[in-house]
This record gives C-alpha cells, structure tokens and sequence, in this order.
C-alpha cells in the first residue's frame, strides 16, 4: 500500500524521470500490483467468516484484509491518479482471487455482493421518503391492473360502458 499511495510513491512521482533513468531495475518499477495478485492467489478465502465480527472484519478474514485498505481508499479519493491505482490494484486481487483454489463460486459472489453493495447508492431514510412522495406523484401515470387515480376519476365521471376501458387504452 505504502508503496502504490503513501510517502514512497509521492517521492517517486516527485523525482519523475530520475527514475526512469536509474541504472537500478527496482527503482523503475512497481511491484506492489504484482504483491497484491501473488498474495490473493495463496490466502486462505473464507470471507463468510465476517458475519461472527461484521465490524471488524479484517482480524477475522485475509481477503478483507487485503481489499478493505484499496476499498477504503478509494471511498474517499477524488484524484484520478489514485484511482487508477486502486484500479489496478482491485483488478489485480480479483486476478489473483480467480486463481485461488480455495475460494468456491457460491462464496466469492457472497463476498463481491458485500463488497460493492455499499458503492451503489447506498439510501438513507430521507432518501428513502423523498422517493415515496414522487412514486406517488408519478403514480396518476401508470397503468396498473386497477388503473390510475386519474382514471378512475374519469371513469367515474363519463359514460357507464367505456370510461374505463378508455383510460386504459390511453396508456
């Protein structure tokens, strides 16, 4: 992680091209992609572990261990750089993880269910309501089996025989 984010990339970002012409073959490169993938294809993957210590479940899981840090990063990162790197890092541990014999299909869609769940539009309880109040205004709109409000008003009002059957060949 220091390595892709901390004090030793901002230093190797500050140095630019010296880097690229050191005559040390360490200095050009990364290997912490490489660490990332090595070290999720050999852990032991058992992340259903974490329903007995949801809170903490990096002491419980090695998978979480290893992802949660790039997750946690990457929640709240805005640099593009940065994100690019969690990027590949994240594309290297799922690398590494699908050459991983000991994780079974049924847990690693459990596991990335988990994962990602909370990124997509996580909902509070005023967004929640805001959203009953215009499922409400929008449902005049629909045609369901009963019809809308709207056109049971109008059924109401018009003729006996075909107010209804009107209002539904509308939608």
């Amino acid at each position: 992680m220091e390595d892709l984010f901390g004090e030793s990339a901002a230093s190797k970002e500050a140095q630019g091209s010296n880097i690229a012409s050191s005559k040390m073959k360490e200095a050009k490169g990364q290997r912490a992609y490489d660490s990332f993938e090595i070290a999720a294809r050999t852990l032991l993957f058992w992340p259903t572990f974490t329903v007995l210590a949801p809170e903490d479940a990096a002491s419980v899981s090695s998978v979480h261990a290893l992802a949660g840090p790039v997750l946690s990063l990457l929640e709240g990162c805005e640099d593009a750089r940065s994100v690019g790197k969690a990027n590949e890092a994240l594309t290297r541990i799922g690398m590494g993880l699908a050459a991983n014999p000991s994780a079974t299909r049924s847990e690693m869609l459990l596991y990335v269910h988990a994962t990602v769940a909370p990124f997509l539009l996580p909902q509070t309880s005023e967004e929640e309501d805001d959203d009953e109040v215009e499922e409400g205004e929008s449902s005049d709109s629909d045609c369901g089996a009963g019809g809308s409000t709207a056109a049971r008003k109008k059924a109401k009002g018009s003729s006996a025989g075909g107010g209804a059957s009107s209002s539904a060949r509308e939608c």
